[in-house]
């Protein structure tokens, strides 16, 4: 069980019917949660009853909740809805904020077993070399192109210099940058585009080869082109990592979307899955409206 923390930092798509009411509730199967549990591969991580404050103010409240094993589950909802809490909540990134305190249970996919991310892990930055993220702004070291991708490996997880110069190349070729990069790996990272920057932090968390891959808006400061660059890579790599995002733009949520989550006011309103059908925008629209009217 989690312990009490108070110091921290229009495109083609599925539809369903426009009905308000469509899709379901997103709740996960909490069972007896205390400690570490076996269950179905396809579950990667899992919230259960989950509340976040903020000194007296609750922003998350009582948040139950599921992703899977390939697939990109996306959060959307207006600004203030509590998507980027929920993301935090699983490298234990809240933490970092004064005044944080959460109850509840989370729990991340390693080694075949869902396990407690609170009692597994007493130092939250061990979690966070397991735990991915990418941010809205590209957060690139005032270093080179090699040493940001260096530093991590060397300081984090002590891997060799061989084991290092395989693991940068994997990733910038999974990120698609390698072929950009090669051949000035030692130049700054902060020439390089601001797309490029961000494949660079995204290549980054690969090389940890982490449990999961968590990215919080990552195109809201890209240009489309670059955009649908990073919506390509997500594509590919959901199928070695589970993707957890949270989107600024609905048309980007509905191509990416395999669970699409809707929140409101700290609060999980709809889940759709893409193979029961997502709805449309003019849905999606409708019901952020519908939300705004409530807070």
């Amino acid at each position: 069980m989690m312990t009490d923390t108070m110091h921290t930092k229009h495109d083609s798509v599925a539809t369903a019917s426009p009905d308000m009411t469509s899709g379901t509730a997103c709740s996960a199967e909490c069972g007896s949660l205390s400690g570490d549990s076996a269950l179905p591969q396809s579950v990667a991580a899992r919230l259960c009853d989950l509340n976040v404050f903020f000194g007296k103010r609750q922003v998350l409240n009582g948040i139950s909740f599921e992703a899977h094993n390939h697939a990109v589950t996306v959060l959307i909802g207006r600004s203030g809805s509590g998507k980027s809490t929920l993301l935090r909540t699983f490298n234990r990134l809240n933490e970092c904020f004064a005044g944080c305190r959460t109850s509840g249970h989370a729990q991340v996919l390693l080694e075949g077993t869902l396990t407690d991310i609170h009692t597994s892990f007493p130092e939250p930055a061990t979690l966070r070399t397991r735990v991915g993220m990418v941010f809205q702004t590209p957060d690139v070291l005032p270093v080179s192109i090699r040493r940001n991708m260096t530093l991590p490996l060397q300081h984090a997880l002590s891997l060799t210099p061989p084991v290092v110069a395989v693991r940068v190349e994997r990733a910038l070729r999974d990120a698609g940058l390698w072929d950009e990069v090669y051949d000035r790996l030692d130049a700054p990272a902060e020439t390089l585009s601001g797309g490029q920057q961000q494949r660079l932090c995204l290549a980054r968390s690969l090389a940890m080869r982490p449990a999961m891959l968590l990215l919080d808006e990552p195109t809201a400061s890209l240009d489309n082109v670059s955009s649908r660059t990073i919506e390509a890579l997500l594509g590919q790599l959901k199928d070695r990592y589970p993707v957890i995002m949270v989107s600024h733009s609905l048309g980007q949520a509905l191509r990416l979307a395999d669970r699409l989550v809707l929140m409101g006011s700290g609060r999980i309103l709809r889940c759709w899955d893409r193979q029961n059908g997502l709805p449309d925008m003019e849905t999606l629209e409708l019901m952020l409206e519908e939300t705004a009217c409530c807070e």
